[in-house]
């Protein structure tokens, strides 16, 4: 992961927008490896639940996000908190 340093007026930005887009801040094969993580913690989490949004109910359907992924993935705690 890169180490750059915000500038002045970026942390300006962010803290007046509640954001910013850093360009380039993972190299493409770090964004391989995290979104590899990712979908497999994703699929830890749904398991063999493969019924589409349609077969679903509008209660199930609600609650299709997966949150803190991190508790169950090392590998996504170390894009979390770096």
């Amino acid at each position: 992961m890169s180490e750059r340093q915000l500038s002045a007026e970026e942390i300006e930005r962010f803290e007046r927008d509640g954001y910013l887009l850093v360009e380039d801040v993972l190299s493409p094969a770090e964004l391989e490896t995290f979104g590899a993580a990712v979908d497999s913690a994703v699929e830890g989490r749904v398991g063999d639940d493969d019924r589409s949004l349609e077969e679903k109910t509008l209660y199930e359907q609600s609650f299709i996000q997966c949150i803190n992924l991190w508790e169950d993935s090392l590998d996504v705690r170390r894009l979390t908190f770096n």
